[in-house]
């Protein structure tokens, strides 16, 4: 799997500087198929976007059914991306229906990763409804400051 250097040497910046040592949690899948942007599916919290990569850079994260969309740009092969997953599906369970949640995997889409200016992960970037980009972080997010960001987006509206 080809992996962009700048994404792998932020990783491991982010993996040495918040001290995450490699004990990943259970495996959730990305999908490396090219033909779409998928994400689990946890009781359809997490939505899945059966888009070609190209249709999917052209008209980005505008939200079909007026929420706003996080979307999680990270790699199977991270860490701190791994530890992230399940702070980024509780949240998903806990806001379903008023967020729509979207995962990318970074090394299967690096054209969105580059139109978004990913250049480190994991990065979380925050939509509103009409797909304007609210707030982004980037590293390892802990639950509590996830939870801080995703309120700061439902009061946006």
């Amino acid at each position: 799997m080809k992996k962009n250097g700048k994404i792998v040497a932020a990783c491991l910046a982010t993996l040495i500087l918040s001290g995450c040592v490699n004990n990943q949690k259970e495996k959730i899948g990305y999908s490396s198929d090219s033909d779409s942007v998928t994400t689990e599916n946890i009781a359809d919290a997490v939505k899945s976007v059966n888009l070609d990569e190209e249709t999917l850079v052209k008209a980005g994260f505008k939200s079909e059914n007026g929420l706003p969309t996080i979307v999680d740009f990270s790699a199977v092969w991270c860490p701190p991306c791994q530890e992230f997953k399940p702070i980024f599906h509780d949240a998903a369970k806990l806001y379903a229906g008023r967020i729509d949640f979207i995962a990318v995997d970074v090394d299967s889409f690096p054209k969105l990763s580059e139109k978004y200016g990913v250049s480190a992960i994991p990065t979380v970037i925050y939509f509103d409804s009409e797909g304007k980009e609210i707030n982004r972080t980037q590293g390892f997010l802990g639950k509590e400051d996830f939870s801080v960001a995703v309120e700061q987006l439902l009061n946006a509206k």
